[in-house]
């Protein structure tokens, strides 16, 4: 059974947030420095309904941009799994724009909002959500290669189910995890296609 402290971090605080300001967090996680606060944040606040004997130390969790089929993908490592449904990693894709600049100031996580800070966060709620995918280790048939792991995605309260991931806890599983997420997205919206050709 999962541990309550890191399920509550991957799989309701991270995304829940990610969904509800989308731009705001983007650009948090886009800072080096903010990034580690807004993380260090929300998985100390993911911890705060657990007892303290069942709390997780955070170790292991990082952050990385990539660009994963022509999208801004933020891939987070989080601490070694030790149950199903735990994930190795996680990633938030955003259908616009390249890797984005870091914010012209700081903004610490939980800090107050001046007044145009807060009408662009108005604005943010009609901005594409990103996407959110996790790689959780699961119960399966070992292949020899890893741990088993399967690749959902959360789509606000439902979890979508894509199939065997990438093997787990070994030093390439990030970088197979987001060659994964490349196959399932496709290409960008709005790319030229080469024209399919019909056989009548």
């Amino acid at each position: 059974m999962a541990r309550a402290h890191p399920y509550n971090f991957t799989h309701h605080l991270l995304p829940q947030l990610a969904w509800r300001r989308p731009e705001a967090v983007r650009r948090e996680l886009s800072d080096p420095q903010l990034a580690r606060e807004l993380l260090h944040f929300l998985w100390d606040k993911a911890g705060e309904t657990v007892p303290a004997a069942e709390r997780v130390v955070a170790r292991g969790l990082r952050l990385h941009w990539h660009e994963v089929a022509g999208r801004a993908t933020a891939l987070l490592l989080l601490p070694t799994p030790q149950a199903t449904t735990e994930a190795y990693c996680a990633a938030l894709v955003y259908e616009t724009d390249p890797i984005p600049t870091p914010p012209a100031g700081p903004n610490p996580p939980g800090a107050a909002l001046s007044d145009d800070q807060e009408e662009a966060e108005e604005e943010d709620s009609e901005e594409l959500l990103p996407r959110y995918f996790t790689l959780e280790a699961t119960l399966a048939l070992a292949d020899g290669q890893g741990p088993p792991t399967a690749v959902c995605e959360w789509q606000g309260e439902h979890r979508r189910h894509y199939g065997r991931g990438p093997a787990g806890g070994r030093p390439d599983t990030p970088t197979h995890f987001l060659t994964t997420l490349a196959r399932l997205l496709g290409p960008p919206p709005g790319t030229d296609l080469p024209p399919v050709m019909r056989i009548v």
